[in-house]
């Protein structure tokens, strides 16, 4: 089945143009010509990602792209416009836009940013993915929640900030089940409560008579989370040493357990607090 893309201007060319070449792309287009309009067609039908011009009378894009979110976060919405500020574009992407285009469209790079938000969309909604426990509709949590499904979607090193319980890991999980390595582990660790002399063991593992006690080769955290996502929670208590062996791990992506000479190779996306 096509995806569904709602295409939003009172330009009438404009709205013709988006749509035609949305068509061409393969894609099931839906128009409107204003904000009111669009809103209904989103409450009465599924709609997999919203264009909309910024600059419409009555709601303008802004306007439809916080009632849009209010009635599904996770629908991607693409703002555009021709008369483009930063500071515009800044605002914009502060409601949640997914981007901020400028007039006249280049219908190639449109259609690259509605594969991307459809990317998202579909990671978003996981096969059998149970009820997110985040729960809030604050404007601060929602700006929040759609950086999260932005990172989810990229492959990058992420670093929560935030105060004691205000719920990084339950971030950390989202992130991971939004992301390419959803199949694979999420394991947790806090880095608070290990003990320092055992920190580089546990992270990195050791090989058998690595140290007084070390009787057999044990893999470390890094090698339990291979393919999936390792959440390093209060990472600013890492030691020097260790720090060190994490540098090398995000820089070239492999490790040494403690008491070997060789380096193994780690596929491990890390998300930190």
């Amino acid at each position: 089945m096509s995806a569904r893309v709602l295409v939003v201007d009172d330009h009438l060319p404009s709205l013709e143009a988006m749509a035609e070449g949305l068509t061409d792309e393969g894609y099931d287009v839906v128009r409107a010509g204003d904000g009111a309009s669009a809103l209904a067609i989103v409450r009465e039908q599924p709609v997999d990602v919203v264009i909309t011009d910024l600059r419409m009378a009555g709601m303008d894009g802004v306007e439809l792209l916080q009632e849009v979110r209010t009635l599904d976060p996770g629908i991607p919405v693409l703002l555009v416009t021709a008369h483009a500020t930063i500071d515009q574009a800044v605002a914009a992407t502060q409601a949640g836009a997914w981007c901020f285009l400028t007039k006249p469209l280049r219908l190639a790079e449109l259609a690259i940013q509605v594969r991307n938000a459809l990317a998202l969309r579909r990671l978003s909604r996981p096969r059998g993915e149970q009820a997110d426990p985040i729960v809030g509709r604050s404007p601060a949590l929602t700006r929040a929640l759609v950086t999260a499904d932005r990172a989810a979607a990229s492959d990058v090193t992420v670093l929560l900030q935030g105060e004691t319980g205000t719920g990084k890991e339950l971030f950390a999980k989202r992130i991971h089940r939004r992301s390419p390595r959803s199949r694979g582990p999420f394991v947790a660790v806090n880095m608070g409560a290990i003990p320092e002399s055992l920190v580089e063991s546990e992270l990195f593992g050791h090989a058998k008579g690595a140290f007084t006690g070390a009787a057999t080769d044990r893999a470390g955290l890094f090698e339990a989370a291979q393919g999936g996502t390792l959440f390093l929670d209060e990472v600013g208590e890492l030691g020097g040493p260790a720090q060190t062996r994490l540098l090398r791990v995000l820089q070239e992506r492999v490790l040494r357990r403690v008491g070997e000479t060789r380096d193994r190779p780690v596929d491990v996306r890390i998300v930190a607090a």
